[in-house]
């Protein structure tokens, strides 16, 4: 036996009886480069405050009543954002002679800002207490329990986002527009309570006001949660077939069908505003989802409604959350806080398919593997294969965003 192989024979040995010792990183291969700016989310709640949200009846599990309950959960939701997140808030008006409509309680604005966030968590506990003269039980919060648009809220949300044209359903005095001094001691106005300078929903104070749209320029998605509440007997009224939100439909051939709330929730989904360019109606997409508060009384017919709006607002059939407690709001929140911060952190892995032999058949071929974190850190990832194929773009427009992978 040669020397070589003596060595070779000793030094096998020890492998077998040596122990293995592996070290672990624990280094992401998942950690988002914090060099690169991503653009922020923008979130519109539309709460419904009808009187719905303060009904004794309804029996709700922690909070006096719901509307409390809604209002804090939001503020909590605001004040535990760790990430770029714009938010803003719409309520339901009927004033006067003003339409069944919706208005702009808090534009949307950027909550990494303290005094944004402040001035937001500020006006929702105000509202939320009993203390002040605008809450859930006032006149000037609350509207009729049988009044209250869905449809021409979530149009006007619309009109709001995209700030193309006025306001359609009048001006609240609780307005977010600049100057706006409230009318009560506890001046629970975006300008009196938080002494903002910017990001105000209206530019002027007069009915019929034009919009400041919230959305810039890049790839932010933008959402809403719309919180509605269970009415028993009764379902939230239909418009008037010549109001804008049931001819704007009929404008862009949207079909009415199974009503006319989720209709809107798919027309804000897919924009066909924006016309066939796929660029511009991805990057205009609005997701909706949507929770449906209740506890001891409920209405099958509102759900199935509430149901289909989340269904057509959504790419998939988990948009809908129904809560009849404190604790279930928060967890229903919760839930679609890490949906919509995790909707664009994806992984992907590039990989040629096939041997360089073959490469003549299979030159012009790479495969994506994307995945998307799992919110709760479970083991599996959500991801699919894509293939493309490599070529210059000589189009001097900027790239496309994609819609988020869900």
């Amino acid at each position: 036996m040669s020397m070589f192989r003596l060595l070779r024979g000793f030094v096998l040995a020890a492998l077998v009886v040596m122990p293995v010792v592996g070290h672990s990183d624990d280094t992401d291969i998942f950690a988002p480069s914090t060099s690169t700016a991503q653009a922020a989310p923008n979130i519109l709640f539309v709460l419904d405050n009808t009187a719905n949200w303060s009904k004794a009846s309804q029996q709700w599990v922690g909070s006096p009543t719901q509307g409390q309950a809604e209002l804090l959960a939001i503020k909590k939701f605001v004040g535990s954002l760790k990430k770029p997140t714009n938010v803003g808030l719409m309520m339901l008006t009927v004033n006067g002679s003003r339409r069944d409509g919706g208005y702009v309680r808090f534009g949307i604005r950027d909550m990494m800002n303290t005094a944004n966030n402040q001035a937001f968590q500020a006006m929702l506990a105000g509202v939320a207490s009993d203390n002040n003269d605008y809450n859930v039980n006032s006149p000037d919060e609350k509207i009729d329990q049988s009044s209250g648009s869905y449809a021409n809220a979530l149009y006007e949300a619309w009109l709001y986002l995209t700030g193309a044209e006025n306001s359609w359903a009048g001006m609240d005095p609780l307005a977010d527009y600049a100057g706006n001094p409230g009318t009560s001691k506890d001046n629970l106005t975006t300008s009196a309570i938080g002494k903002l300078s910017s990001g105000f929903a209206y530019k002027g104070s007069a009915n019929g006001s034009g919009y400041n749209s919230p959305l810039g320029g890049g790839c932010a998605q933008t959402y809403i949660i719309f919180i509605g509440n269970n009415r028993q007997g009764v379902m939230p009224p239909v418009p008037a077939t010549t109001d804008p939100a049931v001819t704007t439909l009929r404008k862009y051939n949207v079909s009415t069908s199974p009503d006319i709330q989720s209709a809107w929730a798919h027309f804000l989904k897919t924009r066909p505003d924006l016309g066939v360019n796929t660029t511009a109606a991805t990057n205009g997409s609005v997701m909706t989802f949507t929770i449906d508060a209740y506890n001891a009384q409920s209405n099958p017919d509102f759900t199935t409604m509430m149901k289909n709006m989340a269904r057509q607002g959504t790419e998939t059939n988990s948009g809908y959350f129904q809560a009849g407690s404190d604790v279930e709001l928060e967890t229903a929140l919760n839930k679609i806080r890490d949906r919509i911060l995790d909707t664009n952190s994806v992984f992907a892995s590039v990989s040629l398919p096939v041997s360089v032999s073959v490469r003549g058949t299979y030159l012009n071929q790479v495969y994506l593997g994307m995945f998307r974190p799992d919110a709760l850190s479970k083991p599996n990832w959500v991801g699919n294969l894509k293939q493309y194929q490599l070529g210059v773009d000589k189009s001097t427009t900027p790239p496309p965003c994609s819609l988020p992978m869900r």
